[in-house]
């Protein structure tokens, strides 16, 4: 969201010029690069001052947890050349972790006296009687097992060449994620058998834009 520079919404009938669309649509302009270099950044956390063993309080301050939210971002733009300002960039990155969604997980704890007598059958076909003893002891804190992390990255290039301007740009996303769970029965397969999930997502664009007179123009 740092490198949007512009969102328009139009409802209403729309053109051939935007694909016949009924109810409307939203059009979004990413930001280019200026004259002048410029670079910001940002950090959004609930992270820095949590105390683990106080299941992750702030502070230690009761009823204030932290749930591992982080956002790191950072924005560069400005000419590639010093001396030609025809010929600018603009870039944005962000690198974020989520360890859990904003819900409690008040602990559990199963005692290891506990024994669940069972039958299985052997691949010979056996059956064996034996005891399965457990033992959890999950502190409470943030939702044991989950969380995701990802990297998000878009960029363009801009070279005003008149009467023509030429921009080429593209967008990067991964996320790596991992389910929660609160049950139980869930806690035990914690790191064996909970999914993971790895998605990513590329993109490219160039247009070139034609300005034939102040009130004309076309663009491919």
């Amino acid at each position: 969201s740092n490198a949007i520079e512009e969102v328009q919404l139009q409802t209403g009938g729309m053109g051939a010029e935007y694909g016949g669309k009924m109810s409307g649509f939203t059009l979004t302009t990413l930001k280019t690069g200026a004259p002048k270099y410029n670079i910001t950044g940002e950090i959004i956390s609930d992270d820095f001052w949590a105390i683990k063993d106080q299941n992750y309080e702030i502070l230690g301050i009761n009823g204030l947890y932290s749930y591992g939210y982080n956002d790191y971002v950072l924005t560069a733009s400005g000419p590639i050349v010093p001396s030609y300002k025809d010929l600018r960039f603009y870039v944005a990155a962000q690198s974020y972790n989520r360890m859990s969604a904003a819900t409690r997980f008040a602990g559990f704890t199963m005692s290891d006296t506990l024994a669940l007598p069972g039958i299985f059958t052997d691949w010979h076909g056996t059956q064996h009687r034996d005891t399965l003893n457990l033992f959890i002891d999950q502190p409470g804190g943030r939702l044991p097992g989950g969380g995701n992390a990802g990297l998000t990255f878009n960029g363009n290039l801009v070279w005003d060449i008149k009467p023509f301007r030429v921009k080429v740009g593209g967008t990067y996303a991964l996320n790596r994620s991992t389910g929660e769970t609160t049950a139980p029965g869930g806690i035990s397969t914690i790191g064996l058998r909970d999914t993971r999930f790895h998605t990513g997502n590329y993109s490219a664009f160039l247009n070139v834009t034609h300005t034939i007179d102040p009130t004309m123009f076309y663009t491919l």
